[in-house]
């Protein structure tokens, strides 16, 4: 077995960049006060919560109330979902509507199917065959029951971007055309608009302003940060309701004592993610054309690249279909034997009972056979800050020893 061991798998997990680590260490022995009490201690520890909340929202372009920070980007996609729902069933809409697409994060897709158990109903708009979402669909899906539309920024299997400003805009136009129709509602701003922009911060601006949105969710451990911390970035204007309660913390949004460690290690994160962001996506985008081409010269016929338009996607996702009838899991089993470790579409998936990917599938589908018998085959590389050139000849290596 080789020695070195090549880390491709940069979209499930980053590792707790060491300035991030040092700015989180005061605050996990010496400053551990609850941010609740009232003492000097407490007071510095509230203090400090509030100053990492004021640089994220300076990030994101919004005000520092409307940051909330969550255990996790899934918590954060249930709490836009779920909250939005059970606030508007409180507004008195019986049935509301939710719009999303059918290659979102599990944690979208699989909240959405617990609303059509509360009486909602939810409205999963296909992809074309590049993965992308044609705003014209979404647009077709409004109703006045519509309260949300999802839509993942950046695709965690595929990393396509998704035209987040042209699917806001189809929505502004639904609300500017149908006053009437909405009247009941209209002082609460339905539909809202939300996104899972949780793969976005290394290589992509995530100001709101940009992209039209009411609520996004960010996850730490997508942008080298701790584990266990989120954010839901959401508009004051947005009526929503908390799903964990207990207490007031988070604006009442989300009780329980907060992450001290973990919210400062957040804001350092992303502010060191904001300051590499140009530099990475240059040298990652360099690096996702030698991969891809290598890929093309060395397997003419055994592999298709999924994500082939890298203008489409992110910068360090290279998707792949290998036509040799191997499985996605053995052949991440066998490269993880010769060194490689990547995976078989999302981590989030692998750990459900569902033995293919379900985006990749969906692209099939919109293809008419194009990537015919991709669904089961279909595995993932992603770069980043540590990835090099010769982990990329590496994995070629091992590539040609399974690939024949």
């Amino acid at each position: 077995m080789r020695k070195k061991r090549v880390y491709l798998d940069y979209a499930a997990a980053t590792p707790l960049d060491r300035r991030v680590a040092k700015s989180m260490r005061p605050f996990e022995s010496e400053k551990f006060a609850n941010p609740a009490s009232v003492h000097n201690e407490g007071i510095v520890a509230r203090r400090v919560v509030a100053q990492a909340r004021t640089e994220v929202a300076r990030l994101l372009n919004v005000r520092s109330e409307e940051i909330i920070f969550t255990g996790g980007g899934t918590e954060a996609d249930n709490l836009a979902i779920t909250g939005i729902v059970e606030k508007a069933r409180e507004k008195g809409i019986a049935a509301p509507h939710i719009i999303t697409t059918n290659i979102e994060h599990p944690a979208i897709l699989e909240t959405c199917r617990r609303v059509t158990k509360w009486g909602g109903s939810v409205t999963f708009v296909p992809v074309q065959a590049s993965g992308l979402v044609d705003p014209k669909h979404i647009a077709a899906a409004l109703k006045p029951e519509t309260v949300l539309v999802s839509v993942q920024l950046v695709n965690s299997e595929i990393g396509i971007i998704q035209p987040l400003r042209a699917i806001a805009t189809v929505i502004a136009e639904y609300k500017a055309t149908h006053g009437d129709t909405l009247s009941a509602f209209s002082e609460l701003g339905y539909p809202y608009f939300h996104t899972d922009a949780s793969q976005a911060p290394n290589y992509l601006d995530i100001s709101f302003q940009k992209y039209g949105v009411d609520l996004m969710t960010l996850d730490g451990v997508k942008i080298y940060g701790p584990k266990g911390i989120g954010v839901l970035a959401i508009k004051r204007q947005v009526a929503i309701a908390p799903i964990i309660v207990g207490g007031g913390q988070e604006r009442g949004m989300r009780a329980g004592t907060e992450n001290v460690p973990a919210i400062v290690g957040f804001a350092a994160a992303l502010t060191r993610t904001v300051q590499l962001r140009e530099k990475e996506t240059e040298r990652l985008r360099g690096l996702q054309k030698y991969f891809i081409q290598n890929l093309k010269e060395n397997f003419p016929r055994n592999v298709s690249i999924i994500n082939d338009d890298c203008q489409k996607s992110v910068p360090n996702n290279v998707t792949i279909c290998v036509r040799n009838g191997q499985e996605a899991e053995l052949l991440v089993v066998r490269l993880d034997a010769l060194g490689i470790a990547c995976s078989a579409g999302s981590a989030c998936t692998n750990l459900s009972t569902a033995t293919y990917s379900y985006v990749i599938e969906a692209l099939e589908t919109a293809s008419l056979s194009v990537l015919n018998d991709c669904k089961s085959s279909s595995i993932r590389f992603s770069f980043g800050r540590g990835t090099t050139r010769r982990d990329l000849d590496l994995t070629l290596i091992a590539l040609r020893s399974i690939i024949k």
